[in-house]
């Protein structure tokens, strides 16, 4: 079940499963900074403020881990994941393993999906008029999976699949006209 609620800067969405948080984020660009780092700075500056603001943590501390996984080093019990694409921040915050990613719809490179999806994913793009919005699907999921299983190995996507009975549930996809998004809650 989806709880929507608002305020002046954030759109949050809470997943009733467990303790799953996302915070959706549309930046206005400030000044001449290059988009990803502004991206990238606005994106753990808000995190921070939404871990004061809804959780009560101050003095966060954030690193890498051994494969390049942005953790919380003071904060066990939380874990966390980012994703940016052109003005849009998102974070899921969780206290299970949480990948999530997003996206917003433009044409995409037509042998992405040869080389990245399994035959599976590649047919149930391509059984659909909307190929386009079934492609970024399967991308988000297959990004959230990454972030959520600390497999950052980004050339294995294809050896996974997102249909997988072992997983497939533990996805969810949200759509709007400008972006889309997956979350990945890695329960087992």
């Amino acid at each position: 079940m989806l709880e929507i609620k608002s305020n002046e800067k954030y759109k949050i969405i809470k997943i009733k499963y467990d303790f799953v948080y996302i915070f959706i984020c549309r930046l206005k660009k400030e000044n001449n900074e290059d988009i990803h780092v502004y991206q990238h700075k606005k994106a753990y500056e808000m995190l921070r403020k939404i871990l004061e603001k809804y959780f009560g943590y101050t003095n966060v501390i954030i690193i890498k881990d051994a494969n390049g996984k942005p953790i919380l080093a003071n904060i066990d019990e939380i874990c966390f994941s980012i994703s940016h694409k052109d003005f849009y921040i998102i974070i899921a915050i969780s206290n299970l393993n949480v990948g999530i990613d997003i996206e917003t719809y433009h044409n995409n490179n037509d042998n992405i999906p040869k080389k990245f999806f399994s035959l599976n994913e590649q047919s149930y793009i391509n059984t659909d008029d909307n190929c386009q919005e079934r492609f970024y699907e399967i991308w988000t999921k297959k990004e959230a999976y990454i972030k959520a299983t600390n497999n950052y190995n980004f050339f294995s996507m294809n050896k996974f699949d997102t249909f997988d009975k072992t997983i497939i549930n533990n996805f969810f996809t949200f759509k709007t006209n400008e972006y889309i998004f997956s979350l990945y809650i890695d329960k087992y």
